[in-house]
């Protein structure tokens, strides 16, 4: 994809291509195959939004642009996901020693090529199973739901890869049975993990009354549990970050201003 030309050299040679051209090849610089994992970063932004994140009217306007210092920004219409917003700033990041590598790149949740629908979609949906079935067994039902759940993300990419009609009704039951055990067990979950989920203890209530920080990062952290109850996890994870945060700095002044 990447050639080795200068400014004028690609105005000569190419149409259209510089808008999917790296920063270091517009300067002139070495490079190496990274350059094309910015051109990739150009075509996934344009296909999300519908232009290219250095749209300009011409090549000197462009270069401008792709040579600035300022991270690109990801337009908040439509939305994407913070997977998705994440490759986005790693592909378009114009110091290549920065930019995301090929296996970060191929690794990253967005791309998500364990999920694929291949040959061992199957074979790797049914291992999952087995050991969800073992926790279930066992009472440890929050990683039973945790294994119940990777195993669907793999059941179905293993009803798009199956072309056999038989073979496909008999999933679909067996999804829908692993879906039910689930929500059996997530409910189960919720019952024995009910402290967010209640009205806050007495303390939290007043310290949340006094202190901005502890009534948002509570409300991050009961948002959390919520997303946790529903598998939805790493959006839980998020969450839970989210509220440390806010906490994690006024619990430092706390010990600064008492302790130390």
């Amino acid at each position: 994809m990447a050639q080795h030309l200068t400014i004028n050299e690609v105005a000569e040679s190419f149409r259209g291509s510089p808008l999917y051209m790296a920063p270091e090849i517009m300067q002139g610089q070495s490079y190496d195959a990274k350059v094309d994992l910015w051109s990739v970063g150009v075509i996934l932004f344009e296909s999300l939004f519908g232009a290219p994140p250095f749209a300009s009217e011409t090549l000197e306007e462009l270069e401008i642009k792709v040579l600035d210092t300022k991270p690109v920004e990801i337009p908040d219409i439509p939305g994407v996901s913070q997977a998705c917003a994440d490759l986005l700033q790693g592909l378009l990041e114009r110091d290549p020693q920065r930019r995301i590598s090929f296996d970060r790149f191929f690794g990253h949740s967005f791309i998500d090529l364990d999920h694929m629908p291949s040959a061992q979609s199957l074979s790797r949906a049914r291992s999952l199973i087995k050991q969800a079935v073992v926790k279930d067994s066992e009472g440890k039902l929050g990683l039973a739901v945790t294994l119940y759940c990777e195993a669907l993300e793999h059941f179905l990419p293993a009803l798009e890869y199956e072309d056999d009609p038989s073979t496909v009704e008999a999933l679909k039951e067996k999804i829908k049975q692993y879906i039910e055990r689930a929500e059996i067990l997530k409910a189960a979950v919720k019952e024995k993990r009910p402290f967010l989920r209640e009205k806050p203890h007495k303390l939290l209530d007043e310290m949340q009354k006094k202190y901005v920080a502890v009534k948002a990062a509570l409300i991050k952290a009961q948002n959390a549990d919520k997303l946790e109850s529903r598998g939805e996890y790493d959006r839980a994870l998020e969450c839970y970050q989210a509220a440390l945060e806010l906490l994690l700095p006024m619990i430092e002044g706390f010990y600064r201003s008492h302790i130390l």
